[in-house]
């Protein structure tokens, strides 16, 4: 019997032990302000979006934003979402959402928007295009700001604008404008075990019970 349970505890042990936390989250992807900056508004007939490509494995936990708020300061929150992309394009297909009221929406280069995805459990690989997604349903004369440059700072994705809710999309001034942006991705978490390796694990578990039974019983 002290066999047996010793046997279950190193498999369920095997099991709690994937996805553990083991280190800081880094960057990963940027595009940092040079200085002076243009700002791309964020309101109920106009989503703004910027597609990074991911260059390290791990849990994309979060990302940061330079943002502004119209001297009408706007009441209804600043929704950040993460998509997939099709031919380089944001979809709807949303990987997570988060919604900040106003006061936590950042105003300056210097107070930057956080937003913590840590609770989506976004695992990334690299070479994954993705899409920050910005949307709010303010009305004029309130609306957002997410600031960016023309220039093609950042080689590895482009800005988009979209003003049907994100049925179509164009390139911002032709593809040569890009949102500022920082991305941090976690690289000691290790994605859940798929389903069927936990049930291999905890089959061979059962097994190892049902044939050390066998054994003291022969």
């Amino acid at each position: 019997m002290k066999q047996i349970c010793v046997y279950l505890c190193v498999t369920m042990l095997v099991l709690l032990a994937v996805g553990k936390t083991n280190a800081t989250p880094i960057l990963d992807q940027t595009n940092p302000s040079p200085g002076s900056a243009s700002g791309a508004e964020v309101r109920a007939s106009l989503i703004q979006a910027q597609t990074f490509r991911v260059g390290i494995s791990g849990q994309l936990t979060g990302v940061e934003l330079y943002t502004g708020l119209s001297l009408d300061n706007p009441v209804e929150g600043l929704i950040i979402e993460i998509r997939t992309t099709e031919s380089g394009l944001p979809t709807n297909n949303r990987l997570t959402s988060v919604t900040l009221p106003p006061e936590k929406v950042g105003r300056w280069s210097n107070d930057l928007t956080l937003v913590d995805l840590t609770q989506a459990e976004l695992f990334v690989d690299p070479g994954d295009l993705l899409a920050i997604v910005l949307s709010s349903a303010s009305t004029l004369p309130r609306y957002y700001n997410w600031w960016g440059n023309i220039g093609d700072l950042y080689g590895s994705g482009a800005g988009y604008e979209s003003s049907d809710g994100g049925l179509t999309w164009v390139e911002k001034e032709q593809g040569n404008f890009d949102m500022h942006f920082w991305t941090y991705v976690n690289t000691g978490v290790t994605a859940p075990i798929p389903e069927p390796a936990t049930l291999l694990l905890l089959g061979s578990g059962l097994l190892g019970f049902v044939g050390l039974k066998k054994h003291r019983n022969s």
